[in-house]
């Protein structure tokens, strides 16, 4: 008896293997399938005015002088028509938007102009900013502001306050902020945000009369 189980087993071994071959060799298949995606776009930064403290400084070395912008609504406020913003009420310029304050201004009731950018992006995405300070030779330049933030339905809008070299964040415009809005909102393109750019200079040099001065500094954008 114990032949005849010895020869079951094996067969039964042989028939298991035989299979699994069998099995391997007909369903094998490999194929090559590509995977791709494509990178948001570049962020984009327009300037559309040019900062410009004018004939707001005073001669001597270490004046400083101020060139006011706020983000809320008051007297140095940009206005929702330039911040392009939907905040659920008529927000206008404040009266004294822009003007030059501070011991180093040579007129207290100047007015200067603040410097106006558009960035640009994929709607709805966060982006952040940075509004990096500098030491020039002839002046250093603290830059502060605002940027309009959305919330991508009508109104609801505001302006996000930028400190010297500190990061912000705010969202691009969609489609959502574009319709709906109060009267006296400002008209945004999806995909965008206005930058109102004031801040503070201080003279390294005792200037020189009816002499042109400038110094560059940056607007760090990234996503």
């Amino acid at each position: 008896m114990q032949p005849t189980k010895l020869i079951k087993l094996i067969r039964t071994i042989s028939m298991v293997t035989l299979f699994a071959g069998i099995s391997g060799s007909a369903m094998a298949n490999t194929q090559q399938y590509d995977v791709k995606f494509k990178t948001v776009p570049d962020v984009g930064l327009t300037p559309l005015t040019a900062i410009d403290f004018g004939s707001g400084m005073k001669l001597n070395s270490g004046s400083v002088c101020t060139m006011q912008v706020a983000n809320a609504t008051g007297a140095f406020y940009p206005g929702n028509s330039r911040l392009k913003i939907a905040s659920g009420a008529a927000d206008a310029e404040g009266a004294t938007y822009g003007e030059l304050a501070g011991t180093g201004c040579s007129y207290t009731t100047l007015t200067g102009t603040p410097g106006v950018y558009q960035i640009t992006g994929v709607p709805g995405s966060t982006v952040k900013i940075t509004l990096q300070s500098v030491s020039g030779t002839s002046f250093d330049f603290a830059p502060a502001g605002c940027a309009s933030n959305y919330d991508g339905s009508s109104d609801g809008d505001s302006c996000t306050a930028l400190l010297t070299d500190t990061q912000a964040s705010v969202v691009l415009a969609t489609s959502g902020d574009t319709v709906g809005n109060s009267a006296g909102s400002g008209t945004i393109t999806s995909g965008s945000s206005i930058i109102v750019v004031g801040g503070d200079v201080t003279s390294n040099i005792n200037f020189t009369t009816s002499q042109l001065y400038t110094e560059t500094y940056t607007i760090d954008v990234t996503y």
